[in-house]
């Protein structure tokens, strides 16, 4: 009886590793016996690399507009604070 974590992304890749060694291991008469795989991801299609491009440009536009918005309180508080203490004239 095995158990499969299906949550874990791995899962499809390593169950055969875990199920088919003992089996071989058996068959062969080779306790030293190693059943390995390779992984390799396939390449990011065309959306994948549009969303990303994407991303990158909102998350500039986003972080530029906090900053300007940031930038303009504080020349507008300085301004405020020099009008009504009276820095100015003195």
């Amino acid at each position: 009886m095995s158990f499969v974590n299906l949550t874990s992304q791995d899962a499809s890749s390593l169950y055969p590793i875990f199920m088919y060694e003992p089996l071989l291991k058996l068959a062969t008469n080779n306790e030293n016996f190693k059943f390995k795989i390779r992984m390799t991801p396939f390449p990011p299609t065309y959306l994948i690399k549009a969303r990303m491009v994407s991303t990158a440009t909102s998350t500039v536009l986003f972080v530029s507009a906090i900053a300007y918005s940031v930038m303009i309180v504080a020349v507008a508080s300085y301004l405020v604070v020099e009008r009504t203490s009276g820095l100015k004239h003195l």
